[in-house]
């Protein structure tokens, strides 16, 4: 049985090489790797599998209508059509970043899920979008994960399309990528997220980005490094305000009444879990555990380390004439207010 799981696996890769986003504008999805599924046995979800990435070929187009959306999610998937639309939503990072080439132009506008409120910049956006509205339509397995965003205005355009991609070979998967969108660029983003708990203490991490963007559409595969480290600001450095949360820290946890000596007793702890991590293979209680350690309000972090890989595709045909719209009406308002307070102070100044 082990044997023909093998084999099976085998076909699996090759196929799913060879079956990776083929139009320019359109989104190919890859199923990326068999999993055992409740009941079902090994070889019987190789199988399914196997099925699955033949009608994963079938794409959705930007532009797909709702009835269309539903019914293609469902052969991609061989999931039931209902129960798939989403209501209007308006807290999902992946489409407002998808408005935007570059990270720079986006930062203006970058969603946080932390805050109950956001930036002016992008509560102006949301504004703007609010009557068009946003809906997403769900649908996963175990394989595979899909989020499409469509436009809820009367044309119901599928905008932006979102795959997570299960446990998968990210060596191919960048294969397919760039055979298909030769000129991605690669670069890798650094994250720092400061402990909730021990100031100064960081976990810094990275992850692999491709991109491609033309006039049609963004396209965009995201990769785990699974690496990851900590670095320390030394007491010395730390504001009055730190230390004082370092020295509750010790007085509750009866430490060494040395500040010197708990720093490095809590710096040996963190590299020794970092150690243990580079030796053996990552498990959910291994992530749980860093959440422990401090990191209670960065949820990002599991995601971005060990996260699965993803895609991103974004039409721009259909989104850019929306935001030179959106951005000339911003304008126009800032020109309406110039022009009223030139008016008004010209007015207070006349005789």
């Amino acid at each position: 049985m082990q044997s023909k799981a093998n084999s099976l696996a085998a076909i699996v890769a090759s196929l799913r090489t060879k079956l990776l986003l083929a139009s320019a504008i359109t989104c190919a999805f890859l199923l990326a790797g068999p999993q055992c599924c409740r009941a079902q046995s090994q070889s019987q979800h190789l199988n399914n599998a196997s099925t699955q990435i033949v009608k994963a070929y079938r794409t959705l187009n930007f532009g797909d209508n709702t009835a269309t959306v539903d019914r293609r999610l469902a052969e991609i998937l061989e999931a039931s059509p209902e129960d798939t639309r989403g209501e209007p939503n308006y807290s999902r990072e992946t489409f407002w970043r998808s408005l935007f080439d570059t990270d720079a132009e986006y930062e203006p506008y970058k969603y946080d899920a932390t805050r109950s409120t956001q930036s002016n910049n992008l509560e102006s956006l949301m504004r703007y979008f609010r009557p068009l509205g946003i809906r997403v339509h769900t649908r996963g397995n175990s394989a595979l994960y899909v989020s499409c965003y469509q436009l809820n205005d009367s044309t119901g355009r599928l905008v932006v399309v979102e795959v997570h991609y299960g446990p998968s070979d990210s060596g191919k998967l960048v294969e397919g990528f760039m055979q298909n969108y030769p000129n991605a660029q690669k670069m890798n983003k650094i994250y720092r997220f400061e402990n909730a708990k021990y100031p100064g203490v960081s976990i810094e991490f990275e992850r692999t980005f491709f991109s491609d963007i033309n006039p049609d559409r963004r396209a965009t595969l995201s990769i785990p490094t699974e690496k990851f480290a900590f670095s320390f600001t030394e007491p010395s450095k730390l504001s009055k305000e730190q230390l004082a949360v370092w020295d509750g820290l010790m007085a509750r946890e009866g430490k060494p009444s040395q500040m010197s000596e708990y720093f490095e007793s809590v710096k040996t702890s963190f590299l020794g879990f970092l150690k243990e991590v580079a030796t053996s293979k990552p498990t959910r209680l291994r992530l749980d555990s860093l959440t422990y350690q401090g990191w209670y309000d960065n949820r990002q972090y599991e995601s971005i380390i060990y996260g699965s890989p993803t895609a991103v595709f974004a039409s721009k045909q259909i989104l850019d004439p929306i935001m030179n719209s959106y951005h000339e009406s911003v304008m126009s308002k800032d020109q309406k207010e110039k022009a009223k307070l030139k008016k008004e102070s010209e007015s207070s100044t006349s005789f």
